[in-house]
């Protein structure tokens, strides 16, 4: 069986749309998986910014 990670940039598009729509999940999954959050920041700044705002000032990771 093949298994292939979704690519950071691809992951970060998924995380902003699930962040916008539920951003406990977004946020539960980011404080599991620290590398992933890593991955989008420095490949896709922009998106990583677009998350963190969809997550809320209330939230932080």
């Amino acid at each position: 069986m093949k298994f292939t990670l979704p690519r950071p940039r691809q992951l970060a598009r998924h995380l902003r749309e699930v962040a916008q729509r539920r951003p406990e999940s977004a946020e539960e999954y980011l404080e599991a998986h620290p590398q992933a959050w890593g991955s989008i920041a420095e490949v896709d700044p922009h998106d990583a910014a677009d998350i963190l705002e969809a997550l809320g000032p209330e939230r932080s990771l």
